[in-house]
């Protein structure tokens, strides 16, 4: 099972769609990287995978959850933001890219 998966993602700002049907699959044991060139969707990909870009179709998994699903309102900004298993995200992606993946659910 992947660790983060993009199935067939779209989403954008406004009515601008900047993703339009990004695949990705990463294993627990792979290290990603995403180029491209500017304007392409590097900064917009990962702004859908910690939550902070609503998604318009297609769906994010990480650890086998949908990323929809773990996604909270702060509620003095009402900022989104993601919650996995009480840690954050930043925590989590650093823990496995550097391949403590026994640490990141701690």
């Amino acid at each position: 099972m992947p660790l983060i998966e993009l199935k067939n993602v779209i989403g954008g700002y406004g009515g601008a769609p900047i993703l339009n049907g990004v695949n990705m699959s990463i294993e627990q044991s792979d290290i990603g990287v995403i180029v491209g060139p500017n304007g392409a969707g590097k900064s917009t990909t990962l702004k859908a995978i910690f939550g902070l870009l609503k998604v318009t179709e297609g769906s994010i998994v990480f650890g086998g959850e949908e990323i929809e699903a773990r996604l909270f309102r702060n509620r003095d900004t009402g900022d989104r933001a993601i919650r996995i298993d009480g840690l954050d995200v930043v925590h989590d992606l650093c823990c496995l890219a550097l391949g403590l993946q026994d640490r990141w659910k701690d």
